[in-house]
């Protein structure tokens, strides 16, 4: 603590899984001096303090600061402030990962809507559930008419039995025979 009663820094170490967590604090703090002072006109000071990291797997993604209990913190708080920290790290991770998700979410629907190739996808009954431009151009249909259609129907017929023969056979056993593997 300084002549004029700002905190520099409370505690120093570093942010890892494995040890026990000492924050640091910015050098001018605002609001949390406030709250530190505990209601007195002096110095800020913290009674008591806990803190965990909030980490997924080995990467720290930030950490839950609590100080100011009356009374102090107990071995209950600690397991309480253990368990908010590990929902909170499942939370924060499930959020990035959906948000990169949906990041190549949009860049697959691009590529899928500006090439000139044919892409048609179908599902494990044989029924178009995709189908872009490109197949427009080249099968000249349009997306409504072929949507939950076989795909059998974009072969020439002499070919139409066996496709559906692996069909049948993928759906048995799992086990398929791509041409050109």
């Amino acid at each position: 603590i300084q002549a004029d009663g700002r905190i520099r820094q409370l505690f120093t170490a570093g942010l890892t899984p494995e040890t026990p967590l000492l924050p640091v604090l910015p050098a001018e703090l605002g609001p949390l001096e406030e709250m530190l002072r505990d209601g007195s006109t002096g110095p800020p000071s913290a009674r008591n303090f806990i803190s965990a990291p909030i980490h997924f797997r080995e990467e720290v993604l930030g950490a839950l600061y609590l100080t100011g209990k009356p009374g102090g913190f107990t071995a209950d708080d600690d397991s309480l402030v253990t368990t908010l920290c590990a929902d909170a790290a499942v939370t924060l991770k499930n959020a990035i990962l959906y948000d990169e998700v949906e990041a190549q979410r949009t860049r697959l629907a691009q590529v899928f809507e500006s090439t000139f190739d044919a892409i048609v996808s179908a599902d494990g009954r044989g029924n178009i559930v995709a189908w872009n431009r490109g197949a427009e151009r080249i099968f000249g249909y349009r997306e409504r008419e072929v949507l939950g259609r076989p795909l059998a129907m974009l072969m020439p017929e002499r070919y139409r039995e066996a496709h559906r023969t692996g069909l049948a056979r993928v759906a048995a056993t799992g086990e398929t025979r791509i041409i050109g593997r």
